[in-house]
């Protein structure tokens, strides 16, 4: 299992953070917003990360790869919940490797506080998406 400081180091150097945003007429607001957070590596490795993150009350999902489309072996985790657990953990004012997850967080407090759900919020996530 790996120490909290390793895997806030896992976090910002493997990480990447990804908002999908579609539409969906059943909603009020007509699009329905999904954010995850991914990490590729070894399978040992992302399984190491899984069981590590339990100890925080963090699920996720690890898949091996399955075609040409997933290379590599991947965790993801989904769900604002445990999404803002991760940036609590160990995302909270530090720098990424590749700069992405700056955005995401925003994305994550927009998410975390429902403003998604009013037109201001859904713009905010439309160009948050765009740099990203």
């Amino acid at each position: 299992m790996y120490s909290k400081d390793m895997l806030t180091g896992i976090f910002l150097a493997k990480a990447n953070g990804h908002i999908s945003i579609t539409k969906n007429n059943e909603i009020m607001i007509g699009y329905r917003t999904k954010l995850s957070i991914n990490v590729r590596g070894s399978s040992q490795f992302l399984q190491a990360i899984q069981r590590s993150l339990v100890q925080y009350g963090i699920e996720s999902n690890y898949k091996e790869k399955q075609n040409k489309s997933r290379p590599t072996p991947i965790l993801i985790i989904t769900g604002i919940k445990n999404i803002a657990l991760v940036v609590h953990h160990f995302l909270v004012d530090l720098p990424d490797a590749s700069n992405n997850l700056v955005d995401f967080k925003k994305a994550v407090r927009i998410v975390a506080e429902a403003k998604h759900l009013q037109l201001d919020g859904l713009e905010e996530l439309f160009k948050l998406k765009g740099v990203m």
